[in-house]
């Protein structure tokens, strides 16, 4: 089982969106919550940060996972981390959208990452699915890349 935790400012909501695609059919356990306290004693293989937690809270240093996954503008990688990945729609973000539709979106990693297992993604566009929220569907299917999970991921191009 992995252990990952949603850390959303109360009422977000963000969570939610993101555990339906994340959590689906796999061996994952979501923790979602408002608190980095709540998850300080356990570790888990990723923490995705939404946008609302992100401007409302410091990450503590008491946070310890192996890879967090945040939305661009987080400016220092906590203690506990062991990577840092961003997402949103800015050319700074490790994982951005480069094509927004309703049903399906083109997520870009504009920059090679390493998944929790230790394996590099090279940059390249993958079709996902769209949650119609931007930054649930970025973090969600982030989540999955990282995670090394079964996808219903496309890949349509790579840069080189």
């Amino acid at each position: 089982m992995k252990l990952v935790a949603v850390l959303e400012k109360q009422g977000e909501y963000f969570g939610e969106a993101v555990s339906r695609t994340l959590g689906s059919g796999d061996n994952v356990i979501i923790l979602g919550t408002s608190r980095v306290e709540d998850i300080g004693q356990r570790t888990c293989e990723l923490v995705v940060v939404s946008p609302g937690f992100a401007r409302s809270a410091e990450l503590c240093d008491n946070l310890s996972c192996g890879t967090l996954l945040t939305p661009d503008g987080l400016f220092f990688s906590p203690p506990g981390a062991g990577c840092v990945v961003t997402y949103g729609m800015s050319s700074r973000s490790n994982l951005t959208l480069s094509s927004v539709g309703t049903e399906h979106c083109l997520m870009s990693v504009q920059r090679d990452i390493t998944t929790t297992a230790g394996n590099i993604v090279e940059r390249q566009e993958l079709s996902v699915a769209s949650s119609g929220d931007n930054d649930a569907t970025l973090a969600a299917a982030g989540g999955r890349l990282l995670l090394g999970l079964s996808q219903p991921l496309v890949s349509y191009t790579s840069h080189n």
